[in-house]
């Protein structure tokens, strides 16, 4: 037998099988970072498919961090219920999910994320989304930094 199609555990959880898929952009989400129907088949087809273990696309612990239009939302608990149900229906498909937490930082613009984008140092960023410009976000302070640490594990126990 194939060891690609056997179980496998990472810590307590156990995988039906190796098959592992990456986070990958989509595009699925609505412009708030809601779980669409597109989503929950997008993801559902390749649970049906034979993945083991979905990785979710990155989503951004807060909002300042949204790095593609059309992300999907953990940075608060409203996205929840959709999360839920996209995971449920993984599930029920005989899968496993994670999810990619990532923080677009300087990598994002105020038209996509909604907010000043944020990041270590103040220095010029070139952010390709839909259209190339050059910013410069705003340089983190200590207390800033903080937040983002605080955002990341909240979004850590959303997830």
């Amino acid at each position: 037998m194939n060891i690609l199609l056997t179980p496998a555990r990472i810590g307590s959880l156990e995988i039906p099988n190796r098959i592992v898929m990456p986070p990958m952009t989509t595009r699925t989400a609505d412009e708030e970072g809601y779980v669409t129907d597109d989503t929950v088949a997008y993801y559902l087809a390749r649970a049906q498919g034979g993945v083991g273990l979905i990785t979710v696309e990155m989503a951004s612990p807060e909002k300042a961090g949204r790095h593609r239009r059309r992300e999907i939302g953990i940075y608060d608990d409203r996205f929840v219920p959709g999360l839920t149900r996209l995971i449920d229906a993984i599930h029920r498909a005989g899968a496993k999910a994670s999810i990619q937490l990532g923080h677009g930082g300087g990598h994002t613009r105020r038209d996509i994320c909604g907010e000043t984008p944020i990041a270590p140092s103040a220095i010029p960023h070139p952010v390709y989304e839909t259209t190339l410009e050059t910013i410069v976000p705003e340089e983190m302070t200590k207390a800033r930094i903080e937040a983002v640490i605080a955002a990341h594990a909240a979004a850590a126990a959303r997830a």
